[in-house]
């Protein structure tokens, strides 16, 4: 009995000490995630874009666009693409039809300088796409110097390839582009 009387005892005397010790415990961990977040916000309103000195050199492209039933989408595409501001003989489009309506396909085989080539795999993947593509590009004799894949749905701005001419030129060998919403007035 004279046990408890004494637990009683302390908590009465130390139990608001203790709270506030825990609550000053809890919120220093809060304060230091919310610490970690709003430095890294922070840093994050700094725009540093890469910019790359205008080449002295054009290379040659290979421009690769993989589309698995993308009928509605990928002639929009390309002709978007063969808007470029870049010399025409520097770059192929090439296109890898897989299971596509064959209007779709004399169209894009109608269009100037592009290449079509038809998928008839059993398994449709981007991976056996991108593969038929690389063994027709292995077979020709004026080579490329670098590969673009594209979304069948992707459309990019005129200076799109003379951007990674200047990158590929300052020494980058592998380029990831950043993809931007078409629809841009929403908050998503």
């Amino acid at each position: 009995m004279d046990f408890e009387y004494e637990i009683n005892k302390w908590w009465v005397s130390n139990g608001d000490k203790l709270i506030e010790y825990a609550d000053a415990i809890i919120f220093l961990l809060f304060l230091i995630a919310v610490l970690y977040i709003f430095i890294f916000s922070l840093a994050s309103l700094k725009k540093t874009r890469n910019k790359y000195p205008p080449a002295r050199k054009k290379h040659r492209f290979a421009v690769l666009f993989p589309a698995y039933q993308e009928d509605a989408v990928i002639v929009n595409s390309v002709c978007s693409f063969l808007e470029q501001d870049y010399p025409s003989y520097m770059y192929e489009v090439i296109v890898i039809t897989d299971k596509m309506q064959e209007r779709t396909v004399q169209t894009l085989k109608a269009l100037p300088s592009i290449t079509v080539l038809e998928a008839g795999y059993a398994q449709s993947t981007k991976t056996n796409a991108l593969r038929l593509a690389m063994d027709y590009l292995s077979t020709k004799t004026d080579k490329c110097d670098m590969v673009v894949i594209m979304d069948a749905d992707n459309i990019v701005n005129a200076s799109f390839l003379n951007k990674l001419n200047d990158a590929y030129y300052s020494g980058c060998l592998a380029i990831q582009t950043h993809r931007v919403a078409k629809n841009r007035n929403t908050n998503t």
